[in-house]
């Protein structure tokens, strides 16, 4: 039986060599505009064909090898990261299939196909939040397969609507054939799985998984997935405007409640997870706008800049003994130098620094705000939601740099694991210099866009502008905090806009609470009564037959007894 660092070697080089192999595929397509499409029909009914098709354009296979790169790191992070766990071979199981059920969702433009991999990465999302299989981990577990499988039985909706035409691929369908109801189906199956308003809950209460599978998890499998839905359907949607709006309003109250809830939040991985919300929030609505490329851009800079946060974020909760509260990082930079460094990269590349690999992605999507025709509230969620981004990103940089917040008596003197710190640097090396190559090669024409002076310098003025508001507040931060305490801002804010106490404190609780109240009961109730009464009853049929039989017995006793004297009565007379 392999080891574990021998499965981990094996599925590394694996997912590594398939990486590099799709990513020349992906420059082959798009440089020779083609697409390879692979269908196979293993079932028909009348006039009803059941397929499964593998459709490799540009953008499933660069996504593919992301995907695959990402993974392919993960796993030899997860090499130091998960060594002292019991149960680590089946961790990097339930991860390879992780992969695969993405794989599936990602190369499959067929329904029926689809939902192999869309149910797949809700089970085995699952498994891997229960992971540690403790109280927090299941009710987490389950707020995340539930909010998960509301879009699954949306999905199963649209596959019965999909039976009316006779197929299942939804790219030769024509553009007639989706009306507004469909296409809000397909919304709501999106916006489940990228945990957009008011389905958002489900997202932070994933922290109880493992690092490394946050890592994969928020950076490109199960958060993005509803994103690549939505790029695939993305010309359906711009059909009607009441589809579009209805994205665009979810998505931008997603980005700013986001962004408040992170610069409230004193857990150092949820913070993480909040950040990919906004993020996520910020490529949703780009998709209303009909910008499907550049969403897609900012998908793939996301995930680079936003797997190595989450790594490093793996290393400081290591070296900090398991901890993941903020105000106990406060000599993360002079314990993890290496790791300190990636962070911060990664964190400004969340900001949009220029010249980092978010900057290109985030910054262009924010100048094509600017040139559309929106109105004053919808251009407000857009640039108070950069505006909080930097906030909370600056806010995660103080708290790790100042020495004073720091509550150890004694620091950890575990020394930073050099494969943890390789498997992070070629993460660190496209999220410097990623921007710039995808870019150029992918998104020259786009990203040509003449605005004036002063709408080029906005956005980063915004930037600044939240920047040294930032550093206001952290002087002057008791006084805001008594007061959200007194206006309860605070709850509001660090509860999701109370979704998480509906979703999570409350409706677990209770069906957990009238589950066991059931099981006492029925189970162990009136079942238990029933049992009895159905033991008495079969008790007094058996006397019944006894009694019958006794009756039987008696009655031929008495008639062997009559006859008796009357034979000898007879025989003296």
């Amino acid at each position: 039986m392999l080891k574990f660092n021998e499965i981990c070697n094996l599925f590394f080089m694996f997912l590594l060599f398939s990486s590099f192999l799709f990513f020349i595929l992906s420059f082959y397509l798009f440089y020779f505009k083609f697409s390879v499409i692979m269908d196979w029909e293993y079932y028909e009914f009348m006039s009803m064909k059941f397929n499964f098709l593998v459709y490799l354009d540009f953008m499933s296979s660069l996504f593919l090898s992301l995907v695959f790169f990402i993974s392919s790191l993960i796993l030899m992070y997860s090499k130091v990261y998960m060594k002292a766990d019991v149960y680590n071979l089946r961790f990097i199981w339930i991860l390879i299939f992780f992969v695969l059920s993405m794989m599936f969702f990602i190369i499959c433009p067929n329904i029926i196909s689809l939902i192999l991999g869309w149910d797949g990465l809700g089970l085995v999302s699952y498994c891997l939040v229960i992971y540690y299989q403790n109280f927090s981990a299941n009710v987490s577990g389950m707020i995340t397969a539930l909010s998960n499988r509301i879009g699954d039985s949306f999905l199963i909706i649209s596959i019965c609507y999909f039976m009316n035409f006779g197929m299942f691929n939804y790219l030769n369908l024509k553009t007639s054939l989706f009306n507004l109801g469909l296409v809000m189906i397909l919304i709501l199956i999106s916006i489940t799985k990228s945990a957009q308003i008011p389905f958002s809950s489900w997202l932070p209460a994933a922290m109880a998984a493992p690092t490394p599978v946050s890592s994969l998890v928020h950076s490109s499998t199960l958060v993005t997935a509803g994103v690549f839905l939505m790029i695939r359907f993305n010309h359906y949607l711009m059909l009607n405007y009441i589809s579009y709006y209805t994205l665009m309003i979810l998505s931008l109250l997603t980005l700013c409640m986001a962004g408040l809830s992170a610069n409230v939040e004193m857990d150092f991985k949820k913070i993480i997870a909040l950040s990919t919300l906004s993020q996520l929030g910020m490529m949703m609505s780009s998709l209303s706008m009909g910008l499907k490329e550049i969403s897609f851009f900012h998908l793939i800079m996301h995930a680079l800049f936003k797997a190595l946060m989450f790594m490093c974020s793996g290393n400081f909760i290591h070296l900090n003994f398991s901890t993941q509260d903020l105000r106990f990082y406060g000599k993360s930079m002079y314990i993890s130098e290496v790791s300190y460094l990636m962070f911060s990269i990664s964190n400004l590349s969340l900001c949009g620094m220029p010249f980092l690999c978010g900057f290109y992605s985030k910054d262009l999507i924010l100048e094509l705000v600017l040139m559309k025709n929106l109105n004053f509230l919808l251009f407000f969620f857009y640039m108070f939601g950069t505006f909080l981004t930097v906030m909370y990103s600056y806010r995660l940089l103080s708290f790790s740099m100042k020495k004073n917040y720091n509550f150890f008596l004694k620091m950890s003197s575990l020394d930073e694991s050099f494969v943890m710190n390789l498997s992070m640097f070629p993460l660190l090396v496209l999220s410097i210099f990623g921007g710039g190559f995808f870019s150029f090669f992918f998104l020259f024409p786009m990203n040509y866009i003449i605005l004036p002076l002063k709408l080029k310098f906005f956005i980063l003025m915004i930037c600044l502008t939240s920047l040294i508001m930032s550093i206001y507040l952290k002087h002057t931060l008791n006084n805001f905090l008594n007061i959200f305490n007194i206006l309860f801002v605070f709850e509001f804010f660090n509860s999701l806009m109370f979704l998480t106490i509906l979703s999570k404190k409350n409706i677990s609780t209770f069906g957990l609470l009238i589950s066991k109240k059931m099981f006492k009961t029925f189970s162990d109730g009136w079942i238990e009564y029933f049992y009895g009464l159905i033991f008495l009853n079969n008790f007094f049929d058996y006397l019944i037959n006894f009694m019958n039989k006794l009756e039987q017995v008696y009655l031929q006793m008495l008639l062997y007894f009559s006859l008796n004297i009357f034979f000898f009565s007879y025989m003296f007379l």
